[in-house]
């Protein structure tokens, strides 16, 4: 649900770290006498960046939303979240080793150097992942 952001309860808080980043870009206020949570949001751009939540599944709801956010803001500044699923599904499609054996050595390099682009990019996404959500470099 929220696999882009890093969770951690605290002492009074649940912070929301994306990247690199050593401070927090979501901060969950626990329940106040009234039951209320807060959903601190520090993005840039977010116009209103309290949120409340005063049921009884606040924290995972105030979740969502941060994880929400974090999609629209990486979205608006032209970057995307690419699905682990699309990449596997695009894996199941390579041919066997037999099928490569056929081919030309062309098209065996061309398999080998796409191979090597969608593995590097699933690294690459693991490892920059929370960095791009923040909109950072």
């Amino acid at each position: 649900m929220t696999e882009r952001i890093r969770w951690s309860d605290e002492p009074g808080e649940t912070l929301g770290y994306v990247g690199t980043f050593d401070r927090p870009a979501f901060r969950i206020w626990p329940p106040d006498e009234e039951g209320d949570r807060i959903l601190l949001v520090y993005l840039a751009g977010d116009g209103q960046h309290m949120y409340h939540d005063d049921t009884t599944h606040a924290l995972e709801a105030l979740k969502t939303k941060a994880d929400e956010l974090l999609s629209e803001f990486v979205s608006s500044l032209g970057a995307i979240f690419p699905s682990s699923a699309g990449l596997k599904a695009e894996r199941a499609s390579w041919p066997s080793a037999d099928e490569l054996a056929e081919m030309s050595h062309y098209d065996q390099e061309a398999w080998e150097r796409r191979c090597a682009e969608v593995e590097a990019a699933e690294v690459a996404r693991r490892l920059d992942e929370p960095a791009k959500e923040t909109g950072q470099p």
